[in-house]
């Protein structure tokens, strides 16, 4: 099913409800520990249709809209007046921003800004037997009662579907400046990391890629992947432009120990390229294997050697 209307949506929940019928909702169904797969049958409900940009008001830094804009829709409205919607995590065309509230992505701007739940202030919702919620709302500060938004946010459908949300925005960076890192092995590439941590400097964006990803997608890299290189990290400086150039030196600096080769992009057009293709890293080890396993996981720094 494929409702218009928050009201819809409440509609449809009843009758499951009702009915005793599984529902399971499905945002971008981008996300790779298969979330939107409906496993016990009943009913899909997407929401490609639930996509208004319901109010915008840049000049307060803030967006209402519905769970069907996408990702992508709401980055671009925001860099066309001056703002910017950090998270960003991944296929930002297709991910729909009421499944990044479910699943509280995250991407690869989190180490600096956080994850979706950080930027959303309000959300309403549709909870059995079919009620509309609406917790938190669009002031900065909404601290009376149970912080019931951070209970639904990252709750993946099972306390509510989120239909809209209130989104904080921030002035958008006058400057955004990678600085990779390529090394020869895992444990150069964490050492590295931790240098980086270590110099007090805070990133944009800090992750790493590794060897099998590279084998796949390398010979896309848009800068060459030089011999040796079996492990990236990448990472990112913004800020004003003078902020954001020192801050890249620092990376630079922490980076190059032990590395095989740093490259430090600048033009705009090559900063596009770069993320572009991260983004379709993963797309390239299914085009060549047909398939892949993929889990959302998370291991300390210290573990990963």
């Amino acid at each position: 099913v494929m409702p218009s209307t928050v009201e819809e949506v409440a509609a449809v929940v009843r009758w499951c409800y009702e009915n005793d019928t599984p529902l399971t909702a499905r945002g971008g169904g981008t996300g790779l520990a298969g979330g939107a797969i409906p496993v016990h049958g009943g009913v899909v409900m997407g929401f490609e249709r639930l996509n208004r940009i319901r109010q915008f008001d840049p000049l307060l830094w803030r967006m209402h809209v519905e769970a069907g804009v996408t990702t992508g829709d709401v980055q671009r409205l925001a860099r066309e007046n001056g703002l910017r919607f950090p998270p960003d995590p991944g296929a930002a065309e297709m991910s729909q921003i009421g499944g990044n509230i479910a699943c509280n992505a995250g991407g690869p701007h989190a180490f600096k800004y956080g994850v979706t739940g950080h930027w959303v202030t309000g959300i309403e919702a549709v909870v059995p037997p079919g009620e509309i919620v609406r917790v938190g709302g669009p002031i900065r500060k909404d601290v009376a009662g149970y912080d019931l938004k951070s209970l639904l946010v990252g709750s993946e459908g099972t306390l509510g579907i989120v239909t809209a949300a209130w989104l904080r925005l921030i002035p958008a960076p006058e400057l955004e400046l990678p600085v990779i890192g390529l090394y020869r092995d895992a444990e150069a590439g964490i050492s590295a990391i931790e240098r980086v941590l270590a110099s007090g400097v805070v990133p944009a964006a800090v992750e790493y890629l590794d060897g099998v990803l590279l084998a796949y997608a390398g010979d896309a890299y848009p800068f060459g992947l030089p011999d040796g290189a079996a492990f990236m990290v990448i990472t990112e400086a913004d800020g004003s432009a003078a902020e954001a150039r020192r801050v890249a030196g620092e990376l630079r600096e922490a980076l190059d120990e032990e590395a095989v080769a740093v490259h430090a992009p600048e033009e705009p057009t090559d900063v596009a390229e770069l993320w572009r293709w991260r983004a379709g890293a993963a797309f390239a080890i299914l085009a060549q294997r047909g398939g892949a396993y993929s889990e959302d996981i998370a291991v300390p720094l210290d573990r990963l050697r």
